[in-house]
């Protein structure tokens, strides 16, 4: 099991509801926050920019806390710092590869063609959509099991494993 997420330092940015979390391990990442300001109303609070710029680190870079104590965990924190970040052509083929999906299987998965996986797989923009979709089902393999319809390759055969012909 990995470490825990713990902060060194954390700052907030121009953007309104935005953190610059300097990590432990040594990444920096930009957190935007919007969501949880304005979704959960115990953050009600920090929808006032000067109150959101008031924070510090605690419990030894576990977390992060603004006055009232009002505060937020390194997990939750770093959970939302990756669903942000960018998912790349080669997150995309990982994200097939971990899940053992051909080109067909994750057009229908995804309820896309297969010149759009194609795409996806040489550096077209992925939209958002999509993006959480992936994570969601690397996240939870089951998810994706769920409505998975297998592809072979070949023509159909009435041996084990292989649907009956349409």
């Amino acid at each position: 099991m990995p470490p825990l997420p713990r902060i060194e330092s954390v700052t907030a940015t121009e953007t309104p509801h935005a953190l610059r979390v300097v990590w432990q391990d040594g990444r920096t990442t930009d957190v935007d926050m919007t969501g949880a300001v304005n979704r959960i109303e115990a953050f009600a609070p920090l929808r006032d920019a000067d109150m959101f710029r008031r924070l510090a680190v605690v419990d030894h870079g576990h977390g992060v806390e603004w006055p009232g104590g009002l505060d937020f965990s390194a997990t939750s924190l770093d959970f939302l710092a990756r669903e942000q970040a960018p998912f790349t052509a080669g997150d995309f083929a990982a994200w097939q590869e971990a899940l053992r999906l051909s080109n067909r299987e994750a057009a229908d998965l995804l309820d896309a063609s297969i010149s759009t996986v194609k795409n996806y797989r040489t550096g077209h923009p992925i939209p958002k959509p999509v993006t959480m979709a992936c994570r969601a089902t690397l996240r939870d393999p089951a998810l994706a099991m769920a409505h998975l319809r297998p592809r072979f390759a070949g023509r159909p055969t009435k041996g084990p494993g292989h649907p009956p012909a349409p």
